[in-house]
């Protein structure tokens, strides 16, 4: 009977021996895709259980990989969880991976409260989640996240068919006064791009007669970074190289000295040897540990194979069960390189890495120079650098708030002033009075621009905070662009709420969405027609409560003409009236069910609904 038993128990050990190695077989490689280093593959996300569906434990939280990028997490040992999505509002491959991220988040951990940058209130849907014909509201829901005319999250409500609700976090007065602050930003944008391109090109034949050639090269190896001509890993081994020849110490720049580190050990590992090793590790393991720490280990294994956990933390558990069943790691060489190696890598915290490698670049400049005026224009070119990236609206928190310390600095007077001391000094003969005019007067335009933005930070908070209390969440997800996060960051800290923030994954050649465009509400050309020539200043979407009903019902009918949605009524031989009827029909029901949750509806009302729908026509 023992014989049989224990029969049995081997049994089930080389099955599930077999299935852990099968897991690996069929996987390729995520932790070095046929080589492809680590650095390549953005790294993600260090939280993380992905065995379980508890959100109320931070821990337990679990992003994909594949989705999003984890930049910090903080817990301040409470229930109450914000994951804080970062929105790159104008492009459309941040939209889709955040929309595929919540749908993640609604099935794994049951979220059900999404907060809204550019709304607030309740987010009502149902014009567009109402519509009775799969494809053709699929369809326009794409229509109008490639215009910008909703979001990301609108998108998954109006394509999913969940429950989750979305709700908008602003105060509409902040909002619109910064709407209006960016709108006047722009009134004199051709004038100031002149000015731009004029102060840039002075900065840059200055550089040409002062700057020795290897400032030169480091200036251009930043620039073309900047502009993307230059890959990432190109610029930080360049960066690295030119460190390590003037015997700069890099290890006080711990992300730099980590990515540096691990691009090293990368030249050192075998990765098809490692792979093998592993496949082999765990063979050993499986005959060793007991039946518990088997199924663990393969719950683990399957979980490594869909990027649900980091390659690190599968690993490190293979190396302590190592140690555990006294495996000796000495025999899998190849592996065990490769486990420093990911270690080394996951050093790397992306929120410092960049500033880090900035300031390397400094500390590198400030070794190269040679005399004063190089080093009084490098300071005058990352001036010039932080003025251009403000009045482009594109500027990020960590020089925003160098500029507000530093305001004197900025003057462009005074930059124009040193600016023409060196001109006349190297005999180049540029007037730069009208330019540095131009973005003197255009300044305090663009400042009460930021200062609009900051004033919505407590108000999102807040807003958010008080929602959650309401519907009696403890898990919500707040979307708002990069530039909030650091001071939503900071007033949940105060507060005492723990969050977890995310970069969605997206490719920076993924297709653009008009940003001014979507800002300054610009019509497509029928919809002018449409909508009477009325004009509504609106930067948000259409189901941000921004917008007057009759503007969301025209919409509408623009993406119903614009999507192709009558095409294909007419080729499929639908019954436009038919389809109309179950059209209201759904959406008057979707208000009942808004009214009965305790939520007020959007401001489009079902007779107002009707009358668009029946000036629809759909016949050939």
């Amino acid at each position: 009977m023992i014989e049989k038993a224990t029969g049995r128990y081997n049994l089930v050990l080389k099955v599930i021996s077999l299935t852990v190695a099968f897991c690996f077989f069929i996987q390729q490689i995520a932790w070095a895709g046929n080589g492809t280093p680590l650095w390549s593959i953005v790294r993600g996300n260090q939280v993380l259980n992905a065995q379980a569906k508890d959100f109320v434990k931070l821990s337990k939280i679990s992003i994909p990989e594949d989705y999003g990028i984890v930049r910090e997490v903080f817990n301040a040992g409470n229930n109450r969880i914000i994951i804080h999505i970062q929105d790159a509002h104008s492009n459309l491959g941040a939209q889709e991976s955040i929309s595929k991220l919540l749908d993640v988040l609604v099935k794994d951990y049951n979220l059900k409260l999404i907060l809204l940058e550019g709304a607030y209130g309740f987010v009502d849907t149902s014009p567009l989640s109402s519509h009775p014909h799969d494809k053709i509201r699929k369809d326009l829901a794409r229509y109008f996240l490639n215009r910008g005319k909703i979001n990301a999250a609108e998108y998954y409500k109006a394509t999913s068919k969940s429950n989750v609700k979305l709700y908008g976090a602003e105060d509409s007065r902040l909002y619109k006064e910064n709407v209006i602050a960016y709108i006047e930003s722009l009134n004199n944008k051709g004038e100031i791009h002149k000015a731009v391109i004029t102060l840039k090109k002075t900065v840059s034949d200055l550089k040409k007669r002062i700057y020795s050639g290897r400032l030169i090269e480091l200036d251009q190896k930043r620039r073309a970074y900047q502009a993307e001509r230059l890959s990432f890993k190109e610029y930080w081994q360049y960066i690295g190289k030119l460190a390590r020849s003037l015997k700069i110490d890099v290890s006080k720049y711990k992300s730099v000295f980590s990515l540096l580190k691990a691009s090293n050990l990368e030249e050192e590992i075998n990765f098809k040897e490692a792979e093998t090793q592993r496949k082999q590790l765990i063979n050993a393991l499986s005959a060793k540990l007991p039946k518990e720490d088997i199924e663990q280990l393969l719950a683990e294994s399957l979980s490594f194979k869909l990027n649900k956990i980091p390659s690190s933390t599968f690993h490190n558990h293979l190396s302590d069960l190592a140690k555990k069943t006294d495996v000796d790691l000495t025999a899998y060489p190849h592996l065990k390189n490769y486990v420093e190696y990911i270690n080394m890598y996951d050093a790397v915290r992306e929120d410092r890495l960049f500033e880090e490698l900035e300031r390397l670049g400094w500390q590198i400049e400030e070794r190269l120079f040679k005399n004063d005026d190089q080093r009084q224009l490098a300071r005058i070119s990352r001036r010039t650098d932080i003025l251009v990236d403000l009045l482009d609206a594109k500027i990020i928190n960590r020089d925003l708030t160098y500029y507000k310390a530093h305001r004197d600095e900025f003057i462009p007077q005074a930059i124009a002033h040193q600016l023409t001391r060196m001109m006349i000094k190297h005999n180049i003969t540029t007037n730069l009075v009208p330019e540095m005019r131009i973005i003197a007067k255009t300044l305090p335009i663009v400042e009460r621009f930021y200062e609009a933005a900051a004033k919505r930070n407590k108000a999102i908070v807040e807003n958010t905070l008080a929602k959650m209390d309401v519907d009696s969440c403890q898990l919500a997800v707040l979307i708002t662009g990069g530039f909030h996060t650091q001071e939503v960051k900071e007033l949940l800290k105060d507060k005492g709420v723990s969050y977890i923030v995310v970069l969605p994954k997206f490719s920076h050649n993924a297709l653009e969405r008009p940003y001014d465009d979507i800002i300054l509400n610009k019509k497509e050309p029928f919809e002018e027609i449409l909508s009477n020539n009325e004009y509504y200043l609106a930067a948000a979407t259409l189901y941000s409560n921004m917008l007057q009903g009759l503007e969301v019902v025209v919409g509408l009918a623009t993406g119903v003409i614009g999507s192709g949605a009558e095409a294909y009524v007419r080729a499929h031989s639908k019954d436009a009236g038919e389809l109309h009827g179950a059209w209201l029909n759904n959406f008057e029901t979707l208000i009942r069910e808004t009214q009965l949750d305790g939520e007020i509806p959007g401001p489009v009302r079902p007779a107002q609904f009707n009358k668009r729908l029946q000036t629809m026509d759909f016949r050939a």
